[in-house]
């Protein structure tokens, strides 16, 4: 094997001095002939890369890297037009019918979510690499011998780089968070089938009425029949019906969202079987409207007049008055005085519209009118007197006596009275009487005529109602009795009207027939001893006034019983807590305390709270008496009003639209009070008078309004009704 040992491992032998001539042949074929372990470990064993070699290398390295690139940039690509394409196909889609959000089982607000979801978890897992990369360049670079200045360039770029990466995709994700969240919320609040009007239900301004509209909920006609609608305003109000109106008040409490919901019964025409569902909207109040109140006193007389006006009663329910604007001349620019009282004077004959207008801090306004009636002095002036205190109503079927006895004239005398009730009736008279055959507004007018011909004319609005609406007032004091000078806050607030619609509160403290001060919730002071009958006037938006009375005591000072209770006032049964813990005696000691509930039973000698339940309907005079170690005794009287439930009338139907024949079934169950009679009428010239009729046969179609009237023991009288549809 010497001859085929390579010329370099012999580099002595092989000179050219005493080398021998190897043969040409052996010179070509040694390496086709070396062994193939030996030329593997040639190879491994040679001398660094030729220039072509490395060459070539490098262009492998930079082919792989620029592909690498090209498919980074292609996935980039990829993806950004693929979530540009989705979220502004789930943005345009909103009248598509072939939506994404429609392809998918899933409501907008849910494929909102659902895109969402998909946003924060794909740039979520970017950012992290991003992040990632970058730490590990940062550790690299930290990591790599000072010597290798390429090595700590090439980590200090990748770190770099992807921090740059990183900074970028962590804004545009927080950007996202900040612009998508808010919007996705608002959708999934307003993805409700429910119609409202307004059209956006949040943010409103009470008292406002909102309109629901159940048409557009996703039932097929062709499979189901809806039996009925019921709906829950979420202010513990309900109503039935496909469109319904409800008034808000003010606003609810927390978040000020009134959550609403439709609760549906529906059938399957073909089987019969019945369902329910439920849908739900919410209805935000964000706003109490300001509420404008003032008085003018006088609010009449002969010119020239001045009157003092008086704002005092204007009130906010969630913030504050900020400006009080006065217009006297009724030209609409509230520039003729400012503050909470003004004062004016009327020069002129006439009636002038003096408006108040409050605006609140959140820069709401309110406006109230009054009319200040200037008249003349002298010469000819129509005046009419009627046997109803004016500012109250007048009621149907009743009869009332009118006379003109009153009206002036300075020269000559009135020859002709003539009068015009507004309802067709016409009369010549100085004297006459009239009864009011429907409810309604009127406007009476009275003409006087003096032998010359000339005229006056006066006018008086008369509103005519039906029996039983009535308001009724409610009075809450926070003490009835104590040592001078006693401070009493009353609250009028549990007040109640049958339309809902209590406008004003007066209240007079001492019972002298004077109103002291307004509004739902006053208090006063009384500073001398005495019993004091403290009266709260209602009165609703049709003039109708109701006045309810409490007795308090200011004491002198020594032994005083003082008593407190969480309610006097309440439906049959009514439970009283009374506490008269706030008794004093500031010579001695309180050593027992005697309660006498007024309703006969007996005297309960006990500790200073007691709680009692009354049941039975009444106005009871209870009393707290408190016995001081000497034998000296105070007693604290106190008034405890029991109402009868209130007469409501309601009933429930079982169907109410579907095809002929229908068999109706109602049930009442849902009335309230002692009702003593019921009468129904079925729209088709049916009546009955059973609390719950016999199914009733619909055979014709139309639409048929069924009416409830229910009366009570007393005479009380309310009414409900509702309509069904025969097709």
């Amino acid at each position: 094997m010497e001859e085929n040992t390579p010329p370099h491992e012999s580099p002595q032998e092989n000179t050219p001095e005493n080398s021998p001539e190897l043969p040409q042949e052996v010179s070509h074929e040694t390496p086709q002939e070396l062994p193939k372990e030996m030329h593997q470990e040639v190879v491994q064993t040679a001398a660094p890369d030729s220039p072509l070699e490395a060459v070539e290398k490098a262009e492998k390295s930079a082919n792989k890297k620029d592909m690498m690139k090209r498919l980074a940039m292609v996935l980039a690509i990829s993806y950004g037009v693929t979530l540009l394409f989705v979220i502004v196909w789930a943005f345009a889609v909103g009248t598509n019918p072939i939506g994404l959000f429609n392809v998918l089982p899933l409501s907008q607000a849910g494929f909102g979510n659902f895109l969402m979801m998909i946003f924060n978890i794909l740039i979520g897992l970017i950012v992290l690499v991003a992040l990632g990369i970058s730490g590990v360049g940062f550790l690299k670079s930290m990591l790599a011998p000072k010597t290798d200045l390429a090595a700590k360039k090439k980590h200090s770029k990748l770190a770099l780089y992807s921090g740059i990466a990183f900074f970028i995709l962590a804004i545009i994700w927080l950007v996202g968070l900040v612009l998508l969240t808010p919007r996705l919320v608002t959708e999934q609040r307003f993805s409700s089938p429910i119609i409202t009007s307004p059209a956006n239900p949040i943010g409103l301004t009470a008292p406002i009425e909102v309109i629901f509209d159940a048409g557009s909920v996703p039932i097929d006609p062709g499979v189901y029949e809806v039996l009925s609608y019921s709906w829950d305003f979420g202010d513990g109000s309900s109503g039935n019906g496909e469109q319904v109106a409800h008034r808000y008040t003010k606003k609810a409490e927390g978040d000020g969202l009134y959550t609403v919901t439709l609760s549906l019964n529906y059938m399957d025409i073909k089987s019969g079987e019945q369902f329910t569902g439920d849908f739900v909207t919410e209805v935000g109040i964000q706003n109490e409207l300001v509420a404008a109140v003032f008085s003018a006193l006088p609010g009449s007389g002969e010119v020239p007049l001045t009157v003092k006006f008086d704002a005092t009663a204007s009130y906010d329910p969630d913030g504050e008055i900020i400006n009080y604007e006065w217009d006297f001349d009724g030209d609409g620019r509230y520039d003729d005085g400012e503050g909470v009282k003004s004062e004016y004077e009327f020069t002129q004959e006439g009636n002038f519209d003096v408006s108040l207008r409050v605006t609140d801090n959140n820069g709401e306004f309110n406006v109230s009118t009054f009319t200040v009636e200037a008249g003349s002095v002298g010469g000819m002036r129509a005046i009419i007197s009627s046997d109803v205190p004016e500012g109250d109503p007048y009621y149907v079927g009743e009869k009332y006596e009118f006379t003109g006895e009153l009206s002036q004239i300075r020269d000559g005398v009135i020859k002709k009275y003539s009068w015009d009730f507004g309802d067709g009736t016409k009369v010549q008279s100085r004297n006459t009487s009239h009864t009011f055959e429907k409810a309604g507004d009127f406007d009476l007018t009275l003409t006087v005529e003096n032998s010359d011909g000339d005229e006056d004319v006066t006018l008086l609005e008369i509103l005519v109602l039906e029996e039983g609406t009535a308001p009724q007032g409610d009075i809450q004091a926070s003490t009835l009795s104590g040592p001078v000078p006693l401070t009493v806050v009353f609250d009028g607030t549990g007040s109640q009207d049958p339309d809902d619609d209590i406008t004003d509160f007066e209240w007079d403290f001492d019972g002298d027939g004077t109103v002291d001060d307004s509004g739902d919730k006053v208090s006063h002071t009384y500073e001398e001893q005495g019993v004091f009958n403290a009266t709260l006037f209602v009165t609703d938006s049709t003039g109708i006034t109701d006045e309810t009375t409490v007795s308090i005591e200011a004491g002198a000072q020594g032994i005083i019983g003082r008593v407190e209770v969480d309610s006097n006032n309440g439906e049959v049964p009514h439970t009283v807590r009374f506490d008269a813990s706030a008794s004093t005696y500031k010579d001695g000691s309180i050593v027992s305390y005697e309660y006498d509930f007024g309703d006969g039973s007996d005297i309960y000698i006990g500790g200073s709270s007691v709680t009692y339940k009354y049941n039975e309907v009444g106005t009871f005079s209870a009393s707290v008496t408190v016995v001081g170690a000497d034998g000296l005794r105070n007693t604290a009287p106190i008034q405890i009003v029991v109402r009868p439930v209130a007469l409501t009338a309601c009933f429930t139907v079982n169907i109410d639209n579907g095809s002929a024949p229908i068999f109706l079934s109602v049930d009442p169950s849902c009335s309230q009070g002692t009702i003593d009679s019921y009468r129904w009428e079925f729209g088709d010239g049916e009546i009955s008078f059973d609390r719950k009729p016999d199914v009733h046969n619909y055979t014709e179609t139309g639409v048929y309004t069924i009416h409830l009237e229910v009366t009570s023991s007393e005479g009380i009288v309310d009414n409900f009704e509702k309509s069904i549809t025969v097709n």
